[in-house]
């Protein structure tokens, strides 16, 4: 991945106005029935959500632990905000493992979510068949979810926009697309969305890749058909790969309040497949978050949406390099407020906000 450190946009503090929530985690009569768990608003009208990209890490025979301040950072972060929902948005994988490795690795990884007992889904970035030995064990992006989807209180779904295939490279695509909906205090109304999309690897022309056309045809059927039933549903999306979009708005900064940090040019794909302009059209998503560039963190109102990073949970992989490798390494937070569905606020916490060693690897 190409990446080249350029300049400080503005503050590391970032709060917004755009999306509404609160939420609860209830139970049907049966609590060993993955599918009956519902996501609710707290009776004060909250719900929070918590994203964490990029773990990006790997064990293998020489190296059987994954990065314990990447763990202490989940932990200390869960710990401290309590989250209603996390979403991790890609890039968990960092390097090669073959099969028992792979769910071992995972395992470890997922296990302060689990810990925690907090919801929480994953999305895929590039690097997540990385793991070449356990790919040709079939542990594609595909197993993996059922893997992912094997955790007590792991909330992905199989992919529901259909378009889930592998391509000419043998990259699968379209893997996990889901949306989960959030309902009021008593879980009788949706009043709120999460879409999760796979934001796939790499394009068969070269670079990243794009979210296909199938999955955009999805996402904007499926808006449709949720407004139709339950009237407009304000929601929050979230992939790895930012769209070009990013980089225009980036350009702009002071036109689109572009606010915290830019360190490193943007890596979209070159193909935009046009899902900013379904979004755009559907008025439903007030924002959209990524991964996938470690050093940035900005926000920025995008022609009425706000486009966005989180930094990266991922001790083991790069960072702002020298001494200050470690600075960014973090988590989004997100608050909505089920009295105004169209706001929310967010804001980075860091890890040298939880107390957390940020120097160099000793």
């Amino acid at each position: 991945m190409r990446k080249n450190l350029i300049q400080l946009l503005a503050v590391l503090l970032v709060a917004l106005t755009f999306l509404s929530g609160g939420a609860v985690l209830a139970k049907d009569a049966d609590a060993d029935q993955k599918a009956d768990t519902q996501l609710r608003f707290h009776e004060d009208g909250s719900f929070k959500i918590m994203q964490m990209s990029d773990f990006q890490d790997f064990v293998n025979a020489e190296k059987t632990e994954a990065n314990p301040r990447s763990l202490e950072l989940m932990e200390k972060a869960i710990a401290q905000e309590k989250p209603d929902l996390v979403v991790m948005t890609g890039d968990q994988i960092g390097g090669n493992m073959d099969a028992a490795q792979l769910q071992d690795y995972i395992a470890q990884m997922v296990a302060p979510l689990e810990a925690a007992q907090v919801p929480w889904l994953v999305t895929y970035g590039n690097h997540d068949e990385d793991a070449t030995d356990a790919l040709a064990e079939g542990w594609n992006k595909i197993r993996q979810l059922d893997y992912y989807m094997s955790f007590d209180h792991n909330i992905n779904q199989a992919s529901m926009s259909g378009a889930e295939a592998t391509d000419d490279n043998g990259n699968t695509i379209a893997v996990g697309d889901m949306y989960v909906l959030i309902y009021d205090q008593n879980g009788e109304k949706p009043l709120y969305n999460i879409w999760a999309l796979d934001s796939n690897r790499y394009a068969d022309q070269g670079g990243y890749d794009f979210i296909r056309h199938d999955q955009v045809a999805w996402y904007y059927e499926t808006s449709k058909k949720l407004e139709d039933e339950y009237g407009l549903l304000n929601s929050l999306m979230f992939f790895h790969i930012p769209l070009p979009e990013w980089a225009e708005m980036s350009h702009d900064a002071l036109r689109y309040e572009v606010a915290g940090h830019k360190f490193e040019n943007e890596c979209p794909s070159d193909t935009n497949s046009g899902l900013f302009a379904a979004v755009s059209e559907r008025q439903d998503v007030r924002g959209i978050f990524v991964g996938h560039d470690h050093v940035n963190d900005y926000v920025g109102n995008y022609r009425g949406i706000f486009l966005g990073y989180d930094a990266n949970v991922g001790f083991q992989t790069y960072g702002l390099g020298g001494d200050e490798n470690n600075a960014m390494r973090g988590v989004r937070v997100f608050e909505l407020q089920a009295d105004d569905l169209t706001t929310f606020t967010t804001r980075m916490v860091y890890a040298s906000d939880l107390g957390i060693d940020v120097g160099p690897e000793k």
